[in-house]
């Protein structure tokens, strides 16, 4: 009677261990927590290179929620579609903005939100047709520096072109027989 006992008594040790080895790690990797989110959508025309599913969303630098889902836009292909979970109780309105940014020197990708005035300011509502509420993007740094140098180099170039046209051959020898006579 002794030895069924003890065989029973070590039967429930492993099954309760088994059972603790289950469920700590889900419990650790926040597998019950108790946040509540919403999903938003962000359409971004530029590439979301570095950007990652489960990367964080931070509104003015604070965690508000994560990446859910990285995915072309089936109506523009020109356009990514990221889908934003955010906690409920976030400030998301209408001059809510998204933008792609880069933390620090690890260069990890992360979605940034900024919200203008809140005052007057209306929450974001699901347009008809559409499934969630829609971000406004604005352009990352690196878009903007590229469309800023792009413009520079078109600049440059409309410079050289007519500076090319003002120096005729014939306008070149009177601008030197003009410099020689300043001697």
């Amino acid at each position: 009677m002794e030895t069924k006992v003890h065989h029973t008594l070590i039967g429930l040790f492993v099954l309760l261990l088994t059972a603790a080895a289950i469920i700590i790690p889900l419990w650790l990797s926040a597998g019950f927590d108790q946040q509540q989110y919403k999903t938003y959508v962000v359409y971004v025309n530029e590439s979301v290179d570095g950007l990652s599913v489960n990367a964080p969303v931070k509104y003015n630098g604070v965690d508000v929620g994560h990446v859910k889902s990285i995915s072309l836009n089936p109506a523009n292909t020109q356009q990514v579609k990221i889908l934003l979970a955010i906690r409920e109780g976030t400030p998301v309105t209408t001059n809510t903005t998204a933008t792609l940014t880069t933390q620090g020197v690890t260069g990890v990708a992360y979605v940034g939100l900024k919200g203008g005035k809140v005052e007057g300011a209306k929450p974001l509502v699901v347009k008809p047709g559409a499934t969630y509420p829609q971000i406004t993007a604005t352009p990352s740094i690196f878009m903007r520096l590229d469309t800023a140098i792009s413009q520079l180099l078109n600049n440059l170039n409309e410079i050289t072109h007519k500076f090319d046209q003002v120096l005729t051959p014939q306008n070149k020898i009177l601008l030197n027989q003009s410099l020689e006579n300043f001697h």
